[in-house]
Order: structure tokens, then sequence, then C-alpha cells
């Protein structure tokens, strides 16, 4: 982030990066799971399965039919679960893709994590 004076308007706030430690995800794996529960890339990459959109806690995602009921710090939709998994060369004998889980925030919503919050100057 460049710009403090502007983090009302930024993007949303990565919070964290874990990878699961349980669930379908851990049982089978991260190719499993794209392919049961990813779908085409939006954009027509050939080839290519994405696991991603915003899951919410308690709402469905429609990209992945998924709906996330976990972590009761969630359940306030001010946190949400934004994954951008990816599968490339899908239907070859050497898919490759890519992990990422992100825990995320609105600027707006970062009061809804603190106790208190306080803008400094640095």
């Amino acid at each position: 982030m460049d710009d403090f004076e502007r983090i009302e308007s930024a993007k949303p706030i990565t919070m964290m990066t874990p990878e699961p430690d349980g669930g379908f995800y851990k049982d089978a794996d991260a190719e499993a799971l794209i392919r049961k529960f990813g779908y085409a890339d939006k954009n027509n990459k050939p080839d290519r399965l994405n696991f991603g959109g915003r899951h919410v806690a308690g709402v469905r995602c429609l990209p992945t039919g998924l709906t996330m009921r976990l972590l009761r710090a969630l359940a306030a939709g001010a946190l949400y679960y934004d994954p951008g998994i990816k599968l490339e060369h899908a239907s070859t004998e050497k898919p490759r893709f890519k992990k990422r889980s992100q825990f995320r925030v609105a600027s707006k919503n970062i009061a809804a994590l603190y106790e208190t919050v306080e803008t400094v100057g640095v």
C-alpha cells in the first residue's frame, strides 16, 4: 500500500495467506479440488481451470458452489476468504497449478476486526 491517506478507497487488505489443513483440499490435493469445484477460466484462457471468488461465511459462492461454514469471526461478513487457485494445462499429463488462499478485509471494515483502531502519521 503506497498511500495511507487514501486507505478508504484502497483495494481489499490481505490479512493472511494460509493453506487449508483439513477437508477435501487436504485429503485429496489442490488439483483434485480444482477438478471437482473449479470452473473454466472466465477470460477463455484455453485448458485452464480456476477456483476463486469471494467466499463469505454462510453465503453460497456462485463460481464454486461452496458455502464456508467456519470461524465465527467471518460470520459478521467483514472478513472473507478469497482463493485464487488455478490449474493450467489441465488436460495434459503435466498440469501446473498455483495455490493462493487469502483472507481479506475491505479497509472500511478494519474496525470490525479490532477493539481499537486509530490513524497515525508516519
